[in-house]
């Protein structure tokens, strides 16, 4: 497993305005994590609330929306983690 970045649009739940970001790739990330300010920017709600493990093996709980991202010229739904203020943006 390894990461890199990469840039893609980041879009609202309703997917009528994007937002380029370049986040870091994880290949052995299992959720999108993005700033909570970012997702509340582009208007994604807060939905659920799941328990996460870290690569550390601690336990926490983090908010978690969904919202639109284009893949292959189509938009798609996708699940997103609303992560603190200070950590860098992954997929």
């Amino acid at each position: 497993m390894g990461t890199f970045h990469y840039p893609i649009e980041v879009g609202t739940p309703d997917g009528s305005t994007y937002e380029m970001i370049e986040p870091r790739v994880d290949t052995g990330a299992s959720h999108t994590v993005l700033p909570a300010s970012l997702l509340t920017r582009l208007g994604v709600s807060r939905d659920e609330r799941w328990p996460f493990t870290l690569a550390d093996d601690r336990m926490v709980e983090m908010d978690v929306g969904h919202t639109q991202v284009p893949i292959d010229g189509r938009s798609v739904t996708t699940i997103v983690v609303f992560g603190d203020e200070g950590a860098m943006a992954a997929i």
